[in-house]
């Protein structure tokens, strides 16, 4: 029996997708925070849904996490396996390091703080560069129906991140520390907030729009 690996790609694409996008907004309507507050994408981080004490639905988020992100590996694989070149490989071998430090962020939520951020920086940074190396690949044959339409949400979702990475040096590390978490009062909007949640949007729709084109490709690599 031979492995459509072109179909497995986009259905992994598809699957993870839905299951990163289902985690991370069910878990947000019965969401309890600080005195009672409602759950808002404008000013509270997404770990926020994967801690217990605060979210009541923490499991959904932290096991949906783990399982869709995983299942992205399986996309990055067969996205890398597609073209067959180095550039290609190291762009999915970088690509599935990205998802599963991804997905272990299910298995350390925020109250695991150390673990956690070390985790979430590996994914805010390697991500960009496997958006990066793909879009190189997609553009290195303008034949491929994968270097029509992705360059935009590519560069959309590397900045996204670059600015989000370059958001401690534009406000300042020690500005950041002195920040008293006891007096601290959640502001109506946090940019920072709202720029994690438009990144990982970013994630959602490059995942979605590369595995459109794939299911449209009736070629097999």
């Amino acid at each position: 029996m031979t492995i459509d690996i072109n179909k497995l790609t986009y259905l992994s694409g598809f699957l993870g997708s839905v299951i990163l996008v289902i985690c991370c907004t069910v878990p947000a309507i019965p969401h309890p925070t600080g005195q009672e507050e409602a759950f808002s994408f404008l000013n509270h981080f997404m770990s926020e849904l994967g801690y217990f004490k605060s979210s009541k639905l923490s499991v959904v988020y932290n096991s949906g996490l783990f399982i869709g992100a995983f299942t992205l590996t399986l996309f990055m694989a067969g996205l890398g396996l597609r073209f067959r070149s180095r550039l290609g490989y190291a762009a999915a071998v970088i690509g599935m390091f990205s998802c599963v430090s991804c997905g272990l962020l299910g298995f350390y939520p925020i109250n695991r703080l150390v673990p956690h951020l070390a985790l979430a920086y590996a994914f805010f940074i390697s991500w960009p560069i496997t958006v990066g190396l793909f879009l190189a690949q997609f553009r290195r044959d303008p034949t491929d129906k994968l270097s029509k339409g992705t360059s935009i949400p590519s560069i959309v979702s590397i900045v996204l991140f670059a600015v989000f990475l370059a958001m401690p040096f534009m406000i300042g590390t020690q500005r950041i520390m002195a920040i008293d978490l006891r007096k601290f009062v959640r502001p109506p909007f946090m940019f920072t907030a709202l720029l994690e949640w438009l990144m990982c949007l970013s994630v959602f729709i490059w995942v979605m729009l590369v595995s459109r084109k794939l299911a449209s490709d009736p070629a097999t690599p």
